[in-house]
């Protein structure tokens, strides 16, 4: 889930396979449910840049409806409502942007990579490349204020430099980390949220 600049809430859906708009009375407006008049599979994590152009990735763990998508994406929802395929990964999973925007990350969860993308003024990505290897089961990635890239791994959240040099680790004892989020009075806790319904929150320096 993120919020968007007018406070309205934006919710991956996987159970309606859809990306929805919330407003403060509660109206529902689905954003993107469909690519090229096929349904998605369950759009799962998603990132918002300040234009207001959302990228959202579009996994599946079971067979899909054979009336969906055939393949596993990245995708790129502009301001207007154009729903774009940035390309076609293997359990693509968490998304997260760069301070200034010109970078985003991704992690692909069973080949245990995290990819960096260029992207351009018109928010389309390019020049797709391996990032980091080696991070076990990576699901939700966030980035914060200087550019660290933190990543909720099967064991625990790993934090890496935009280099690539890992800074940080902090162990998970119960539960898979799955999402995470910085919130707070400061915007100095992580919390993290783990696949056996816990979830932790760690003060930050």
């Amino acid at each position: 889930m993120i919020f968007d600049k007018d406070g309205s809430l934006i919710s991956a859906e996987w159970g309606t396979r859809s990306v929805v708009r919330t407003l403060a009375d509660g109206t529902r407006k689905v954003l993107a449910d469909k690519y090229q008049s096929k349904a998605l599979n369950g759009p799962n994590k998603m990132i918002m840049r300040d234009d207001g152009t959302i990228y959202f990735t579009d996994p599946y763990f079971s067979p899909p409806s054979p009336v969906g998508v055939t393949f596993m994406g990245l995708y790129r929802l502009t301001p207007a409502g154009e729903l774009v395929l940035e390309g076609q990964y293997s359990i693509p999973n968490g998304v997260g942007l760069s301070p200034d925007q010109k970078t985003l990350y991704m992690t692909l969860t069973m080949s245990n990579q995290v990819m960096s993308f260029s992207v351009a003024a018109d928010g389309s990505t390019s020049n797709g490349k391996k990032f980091l290897s080696g991070t076990a089961t990576a699901e939700g990635i966030q980035v914060d204020a200087a550019g660290n890239i933190w990543i909720a791994c099967q064991d625990g959240v790993y934090v890496y430099s935009p280099e690539g040099t890992k800074l940080a680790y902090i162990k998970i004892t119960s539960g898979r980390p799955t999402s995470m989020g910085f919130g707070g009075p400061d915007g100095k806790t992580l919390m993290v949220a783990t696949d056996n319904g816990n979830i932790y929150t760690v003060a930050l320096p």
